[in-house]
């Protein structure tokens, strides 16, 4: 599975508490949601999102660690609460992603 596309969704709720919803689509036709918001600046998370899909299209959405780190430690500038928000949702979106494929059997639950 690769991901093929990411796009940003804005839900207007007042003048200062607007979200940035996020879409990770995959090749397979399955896809994820997240919420990458930072109050005021929801613009410019996007845009952020933006930037960094060019590091995620074609990659393997379960590759979650790797690709996190590529995007947090790869950056000229590290860290900031742009980026950081930008890419806090993409390890959830891709647990969810991963739920969707996997039947409960699989998973490994600690006794």
């Amino acid at each position: 599975m690769k991901i093929r596309g990411i796009s940003t969704h804005f839900v207007y709720t007042g003048p200062h508490r607007n979200w940035t919803l996020v879409k990770i689509d995959t090749d397979e036709g399955i896809h994820g949601w997240g919420e990458a918001t930072v109050e005021g600046k929801e613009k410019t998370v996007a845009e952020a999102i933006h930037e960094l899909e060019r590091q995620l299209i074609g990659r393997d959405p379960f590759e979650i660690e790797k690709l996190w780190q590529e995007m947090y430690r790869d950056a000229f500038w590290v860290g900031g609460p742009i980026l950081t928000s930008a890419m806090k949702r993409f390890p959830y979106q891709s647990t969810t992603m991963t739920g969707m494929m996997t039947p409960a059997r699989n998973f490994q639950w600690d006794k």
